[in-house]
This record gives structure tokens, C-alpha cells and sequence, in this order.
């Protein structure tokens, strides 16, 4: 894993967004061990996390016509843990801001109680759970003591108190869960968009697709060009007896271009980016990335003639959010090289791209789960125009200059055989 140096930060005039933004990133332990809580028919008690990434806007229909198969497995879930299913199900907006209309003292003190919340969340490393079950608990011990003394301004200020992390983050304007979702084929690990995954029938219920990949579709033996034929989704089951069908295996990606355009609005950014410009480089002396030969044929190229335009450094990683447990869960995260090598590293200065799903990594390659960020790549190479605080905007580029990871990762990321092939 990466190593994140946290001190110091080049960028100290931070949002109040940007701030609880990247502080509340979901990549602790205790959010990644959820991203695969339905990863088999046979885990009966599996419940759906209810705060993992929540997006709609990001899966774009396609003609594919997979495989039919009505066969399920039906999960009871509780109803607390069933809006993410009502989201693939029903594509339904946020949920309903139950703040409106609060009281401008009731709004500050509520906002100064949440953001002590997260930011006590963060310093002494608290679950998602954690924080829940103690937002609960000051819920329950304000409306005791508002029955006991018969206080009705504290029985209201409760009403309006959001009551779980994903409204907290809502009234606060916390864009924390700004990533696509896409449906995980278990064995195959392609990815496919929620709208392909499924098909009405005629009674209007919904039916689980398979999952149509096909690894060798050229091969000369019929047999090794079928499809892989896993079910993709599974029926899950309220409490209130509502039925939803949710994917067995969910990947989160976070564009990287939305990325970019965060950071690109902080004060001093683009500066920093250009800092390199100014250093007086040892004769044959390599101190950093803007001493090597790839850096400097970009830069000969004329690529980084333009101060608006950036290098990337790819690094995936899998780790076990579990003790004593042979659970994997991956994270696909990118840093930006043109800024100093002190700030390039930060937490605040690294951009999480993909969050793999456990229990194991893809045993030879991971082209699906890179594809969302090789069309981004590709846009970049060209230019986005973005708005970063100037009158007009400016066009960025970005190209992804090196993977930095170990050699499993590198291989799979790259696309190489491992040391202990037979042939290609």
C-alpha cells in the first residue's frame, strides 16, 4: 500500500467541501470490508450496506441481450439497509431533505454538532457503524430528555436532526458518494451497467440476466466460445415484504476528470503543479520523476509546454480489511506528478479512482475494471475543458505516465504473464 504522509499540507486553505471531502473518503476498513456483503447465493444473512456509494447517473444502457434466469436466492434485509436496492431498482433521486424549512439557530447548532461528529469520525479512526449507532443513541437521549422536562423546542430541534451518516452528509453538502456503480460478474469480474443486468417480464417483475462474456470469442474449439453464464444479480427482501434485486459483486469508480476538477479549483493548485519548472537539476544525479528519460521525451515533445497540462501515476493495491480472514479488497488510486514530491503523496493530493470488490483479486487480468478510466484517459489525452476559477476556463490534459505497484499488481494492471507462465 501507499504510504500517506500527513503533515504539512501545501493546500491549507481548504473548503469546507473539499475539507470533509477527502477526509471522509470511503477508503477505511470499515467501509471497504462492506463492498461485497452479497457475495454468493449461499450467504443467506448478508445484509446491504445502506452507506457504500450511491449513483445513478453513470450507467449508460447498452443493445447486449445476455442470458435469461429466473432462478434467485431471497436475502431478508432490513429496512434501514434496503435504499441502495430501491436506487438500482428504481433509479429514485436522493433522498428527501428532511432539514427543509429549519430554523436558522436550530441549522447552526445542528451543523456544529455534525461536523464535530465527522471530524471525531476521522481523528480516532471510527466505523461507519460506529458513528451510526452513537448518532442514534443522541437522538434517543434528546428526546428523553425533552419527554422528561417537557422541552418543545428540543422535541422539534430532534425532528429535524438527520439520523444517519448519508443525511448527515447531505445537509453538511458533502458530495461523498459521487461514483458510478457497476454490476460485478462473480466469476468472471466483467462489469456491466445495472440497466443490462436485468429484464421485465410481461407481470412486470423484474428477472436476473447472466452474465455474457465471452473470453475467446475467435477460438478455434466451439467449446471455449460460450459465454460465461454466471447470475449477476440476486433478489433481496425487505421487512415490509418488498422485493429488490441487488448485484452479488459491486464496483465503485469515481471519475477521475470530477476528480480533477476539485482539485484544480483549490487555491494554489496549478502553482504547485508548476513548481518543477523552477528546480536546478543535478548532472547526472536522479532526484525525482522530472529527472527520467520518460519525463523528459514528453517534455522535449512539447507536452508540457502548457502549465495546465499533468502526468499520472496509476498504483492498484489489494489488501485484507480483516483479521485472521483471507478477504481481498482492491483500490485503483492515481497520483499527480507534477507536484512537489513532499505534497504528491498526501492523502488530500490522491485520487481514488476504483475500489475493487473482495473476497479474492482477479487471478489474471483486470481490463474490465479499467476500462471506465481508459476512456477518461483518453479524453484527457485530447483535453477537457475545465472550469477551474478562471473567467473562461482552461483545456487539461493528463496522460498516465507510469504504474507504480507491485509486481502481481503491475502485471495485471499492464496486461503482462507473471513470472511463472507458460506462454502468453
Amino acid at each position: 500500500m501507499l504510504f500517506v504522509h500527513r503533515s504539512g499540507s501545501l493546500f491549507a486553505e481548504r473548503t469546507k467541501e473539499d475539507s470533509f471531502l477527502l477526509a471522509h473518503l470511503p477508503t477505511d476498513h470499515e467501509k471497504l470490508n462492506k463492498l461485497d456483503a452479497c457475495s454468493s447465493d449461499e450467504d443467506v444473512g448478508d445484509k446491504i450496506n445502506s452507506e457504500s456509494c450511491r449513483d445513478n447517473n453513470g450507467c449508460d444502457s447498452s443493445g447486449n441481450k445476455p442470458l435469461l434466469n429466473e432462478k434467485h436466492t431471497e436475502v431478508w434485509v432490513d429496512d434501514a439497509d434496503i435504499y441502495e436496492a430501491m436506487q438500482f431498482n428504481e433509479h429514485l433521486p436522493n433522498q428527501p431533505d428532511t432539514t427543509g424549512g429549519t430554523p436558522a439557530n436550530h441549522s447552526h447548532l445542528m451543523t456544529a454538532i455534525l461536523m464535530f461528529l465527522l471530524s471525531w469520525q476521522k481523528i480516532y479512526v471510527v466505523s461507519d457503524r460506529g458513528i451510526q449507532c452513537l448518532v442514534t443513541f443522541i437522538k434517543h437521549l434528546l428526546l428523553t430528555v425533552a419527554v422528561i422536562f417537557n422541552v418543545n423546542g428540543l422535541t422539534k430541534f430532534i425532528k429535524v436532526l438527520p439520523g444517519t451518516l448519508f443525511t448527515i452528509r447531505k445537509f453538511l453538502g458533502l458530495d461523498r458518494d459521487a461514483f458510478t456503480q457497476y454490476v460485478v460478474c462473480p466469476k468472471c469480474h466483467s462489469i456491466y451497467p445495472f440497466e443490462n443486468c436485468f429484464k421485465m417480464k410481461s407481470n412486470g417483475q423484474k428477472v436476473s440476466l447472466k452474465c455474457s462474456h465471452i473470453a475467446f470469442p475467435q477460438h478455434q474449439h466451439q467449446s471455449r466460445q460460450k459465454a460465461c453464464g454466471e447470475v449477476l444479480l440476486k433478489k433481496v427482501k425487505g421487512q415490509n415484504g418488498q422485493e429488490y434485486l441487488y448485484p452479488k459483486k459491486v464496483y465503485c469508480y469515481r471519475s477521475l476528470i470530477t476528480s480533477l476538477k476539485t482539485f484544480v479549483r483549490r487555491p494554489g493548485f496549478v502553482t504547485a503543479c508548476n513548481m518543477w519548472r523552477e528546480r536546478q537539476p543535478e548532472e547526472n544525479i536522479l532526484n525525482d520523476i522530472f529527472d527520467g528519460k520518460v519525463w523528459k521525451d514528453f517534455q522535449n515533445e512539447g507536452f508540457f509546454k502548457s502549465k495546465f497540462n499533468l502526468s499520472l501515476t496509476l498504483n492498484v493495491d489489494w489488501f485484507q480489511p480483516y483479521d485472521h480472514t483471507p478477504y481481498s479488497v482492491g483500490a485503483l488510486y492515481m497520483v499527480i506528478n507534477n507536484l512537489p514530491r513532499e505534497e504528491r503523496f498526501k492523502e488530500e493530493n490522491v485520487l481514488l479512482i476504483g475500489l475493487l470488490p473482495g473476497p479474492k483479486e482477479p487471478k489474471k487480468e483486470m481490463n474490465s475494471y479499467l476500462d471506465p478510466l481508459a476512456n477518461e484517459l483518453q479524453q484527457l489525452l485530447i483535453g477537457v475543458k475545465i472550469d477551474d476559477g478562471s473567467s473562461m476556463g482552461n483545456i487539461y490534459k493528463a496522460v498516465l505516465m507510469c504504474i507504480s505497484s507491485d509486481i502481481p499488481a503491475t502485471r495485471k494492471c499492464g496486461g503482462f504473464v507473471g513470472h511463472g507462465a507458460l506462454r502468453g
